[in-house]
C-alpha cells in the first residue's frame, strides 16, 4: 500500500496556515484501520478543513519512517506549524491529540 495524501488542497506544498500531519503505519491490518478511523475523525472535527493528511505504511516506505525516527506504529506526527510533535500508540484519546496537536491561544 502506497503512502497516500489526503487533503482538502491538491498539494501539500501548500501549508500556509494548515496543520500538517503524517500518519505512520505498519501494514493493512486492524490497527491501521482503527487508528486511520481515529485520525480522520479527529481531523474532520477539531480541524474542519485546515489540515493536510498524510498516511504512510512503512512497510512500503522504510525510508521516510527512518528519516521521521519512527520506531513504533501507529505513530501521529505533526509536520507543521512548528514545533514537530509526535504521538505514538493510542490515537483514540480525543483529549490528548487536541493538547498535543493543537497550536494553544497565547495568555495575553
Amino acid at each position: 500500500m502506497p503512502s497516500s495524501l489526503i487533503s482538502q488542497d491538491e498539494t501539500i506544498s501548500n501549508r500556509d496556515g494548515r496543520i500538517v500531519l503524517r500518519l505512520f503505519v505498519a501494514g493493512e491490518t486492524s490497527t491501521y484501520r482503527r487508528a486511520v478511523r481515529y485520525v480522520k475523525a479527529f481531523c474532520k472535527e477539531e480541524l474542519d478543513a485546515n489540515y493536510e493528511l498524510e498516511i504512510v505504511d512503512i512497510i512500503d516506505s522504510p525510508e521516510v519512517a527512518e528519516e521521521m525516527h519512527i520506531l513504533a506504529t501507529p505513530a501521529l506526527v505533526k509536520v507543521s506549524p512548528e514545533p514537530m510533535q509526535r504521538i505514538c500508540g493510542d490515537l483514540s484519546d480525543r483529549e490528548r491529540l487536541v493538547t498535543e496537536l493543537l497550536p494553544q491561544p497565547r495568555p495575553k
